[in-house]
């Protein structure tokens, strides 16, 4: 059976130093540059305003992501099956897993682990590594300090807009697993939720998936901004989906906290692309019913409209 391989748990405020600190050279760099530099009359310098939104401070915009968020997305989404039918379905499937007989979801992931050993064990627990908030972070922070000093633009705007949104999956992570204290399949009582760990034991967080939620959010990222490069989104989503698999081989979590997660991780990803690009999201997408009277024909009238 896989020996269990935790994530990071360094503080996601400490983990996203590293992209702050490496901007924040070449921002200096470039002050520095701009005061040698005699400007023309009339021209100002660039102004927190004047930047890009992916240029602006990360925390600033991880804040500011929340109304946005509970205002706007979260309700838009809810009315997209896309999103709502996959996290329904992995609630109905989690719920189960505890309570039935046979359980699918944990039968599912006891057998995947029992037969992941020797190599795959071993690749497993290194996708785990290569997932984890902090190698992510770091991974990112490198990608925009590089992208900066090389000016591709595009690159520094996707490792900006992925770091904002991994920390985000971050806080939901946490978020989500205090709130449902799902025990871990290696638990006697696997899959229950609302859980009290017992004493010097691991406390219950296994819904959702934060491997899956984080991978999945960059890659969301990147898939959006490089949309006229495709391989680029199949490549990201494919290494994200073997980092979720990697969390079922090792026994760390079940199949309805990776689906959970990477839903999730999707939209806020999504969240952060919107944002960038400025679009507002509409505030009556999704359904609604409406009622006329039809004079011609003596009648009420009654109509469905769907925004998406």
């Amino acid at each position: 059976m896989g020996q269990p391989v935790s994530g990071s748990r360094r503080p996601w405020a400490i983990l996203a130093l590293v992209p702050v600190l490496l901007a924040s050279s070449t921002a200096s760099q470039a002050a520095l540059a701009a005061a040698t530099v005699p400007r023309a009359p009339g021209v100002r310098p660039e102004t927190r305003e004047a930047r890009p939104y992916w240029r602006r401070n990360l925390f600033r915009r991880v804040l500011e992501d929340q109304p946005f968020l509970w205002r706007e997305w979260w309700p838009t989404e809810a009315r997209r099956p896309v999103f709502f039918g996959p996290l329904l379905g992995s609630v109905a499937l989690a719920t189960t897993a505890h309570s039935d007989d046979s359980p699918l979801d944990l039968s599912l992931v006891r057998g995947v682990d029992s037969h992941t050993r020797g190599r795959a064990d071993a690749l497993a627990a290194t996708l785990t590594r290569v997932g984890d908030g902090a190698s992510v972070m770091l991974l990112l922070g490198t990608s925009y300090w590089l992208a900066r000093r090389t000016h591709r633009e595009r690159l520094a705007e996707a490792s900006s807009l992925a770091a904002e949104a991994l920390l985000q999956a971050g806080i939901y992570s946490e978020a989500l697993k205090r709130a449902t204290r799902r025990t871990r399949p290696a638990y006697a009582r696997a899959g229950e939720f609302f859980a009290n760990a017992p004493p010097g034991q691991e406390a219950p967080n296994a819904f959702p998936s934060g491997h899956a939620m984080g991978a999945f959010a960059v890659a969301a990222v990147f898939q959006a901004i490089y949309r006229d490069r495709p391989w680029v989104g199949r490549t990201a989503n494919g290494l994200a989906g073997l980092i979720s698999l990697s969390r079922l081989a090792l026994g760390r979590h079940f199949l309805s906290d990776v689906v959970a997660g990477a839903v999730i991780g999707r939209s806020l990803g999504r969240a952060a692309v919107a944002r960038d690009r400025g679009e507002q999201v509409a505030a009556g997408a999704g359904g609604r019913w409406s009622a006329s009277w039809d004079g011609e024909h003596g009648g009420v009238r009654i109509g469905y409209s769907r925004r998406w």
